[in-house]
């Protein structure tokens, strides 16, 4: 399926939402925003978020953002900065992070500890896309943030980090046959 640009492993919902970002790119470098089509992603909308990229203040603002992730910050999430989510001593590195997906751009999947200023690290998986914004330029990132809860798989954090894959953007043309 597209385990040429994720796992198979990773949560379907994730498949989903990439599947759909390929198909709305089509043959262009980027999406935009408006391209999104919610009732083809509806599965995994509670998990879904989306975020400005606010070039004067060098930080990502919250446009949307599903209701599991709401719940795992313990409060609404539109309005808010990203930085503000994380602990402190994370929140540069994830802003860099964030930047290299729209700077580049690149497709982020990322397993591991999902981090929270508001709860305990807990394992989860994130998928994180490119958009373009109002102007026509990289400035909009999509995610999907699944996390556990289950003890569990809590306790197999072994070293309580969360393991970044960049994935280059290849021509539409080529990644047509990857879906």
């Amino acid at each position: 399926m597209d385990s040429a640009i994720i796992p198979d492993t990773a949560d379907r919902r994730l498949h989903h939402v990439l599947r759909h970002w390929l198909d709305i790119r089509g043959d262009k470098l980027l999406p935009a925003r408006t391209d999104i089509d919610p009732v083809a992603i509806w599965d995994a909308l509670p998990y879904v978020w989306l975020c400005d990229y606010d070039r004067v203040n060098q930080r990502f603002r919250f446009r949307l953002a599903g209701e599991e992730l709401n719940f795992f910050h313990h409060g609404n999430l539109v309005g808010r900065f990203l930085d503000e989510l994380v602990p402190r001593e994370h929140a540069p590195c994830v802003n860099n992070i964030y930047l290299k997906v729209i700077n580049n751009p690149c497709i982020l999947y990322a397993e591991g500890s999902i981090y929270s200023c508001t709860r305990q690290a807990t394992r989860g998986e994130r998928l994180v896309l490119p958009l373009l914004a109002d102007d026509n330029s990289p400035g909009l990132i999509m995610g999907v943030t699944v996390t556990s809860y289950e003890p569990t798989l809590n306790s197999i954090q072994t070293e309580n980090r969360l393991d970044n894959h960049f994935i280059p953007l290849l021509k539409p043309s080529r990644c047509a046959a990857l879906v």
